[in-house]
């Protein structure tokens, strides 16, 4: 399979060898000299998914909160203990 393209995949994601010039439908590989310009898309790339949410300590019965034990796509995970110190 390779860098083959897919039908219905975007053209703007194929490798480069693969893609066509939107206008007259040649391979392109950057720019086709007998074609007008396209709009230059912007390459940001993704969202930087490592910054940490700031979270005020939820309180539980029974429990005290002590702190963030971490952070993800699930929510976050605190680390308590029971209140008076005896066994959870």
């Amino acid at each position: 399979m390779g860098s083959e393209v897919q039908r219905n995949q975007d053209p703007e994601r194929a490798p480069p060898e693969h893609r066509r010039c939107p206008s007259c439908g040649r391979r392109n590989l950057g720019s086709c000299p007998e074609c007008p310009p396209q709009p230059h898309r912007d390459e940001a790339g993704p969202p930087d998914i490592t910054e940490v949410v700031p979270v005020s300590l939820p309180r539980f019965p029974g429990y005290r909160t002590r702190w963030v034990l971490g952070q993800g796509g699930f929510g976050t995970v605190f680390e308590a203990e029971p209140e008076g110190g005896g066994a959870p």
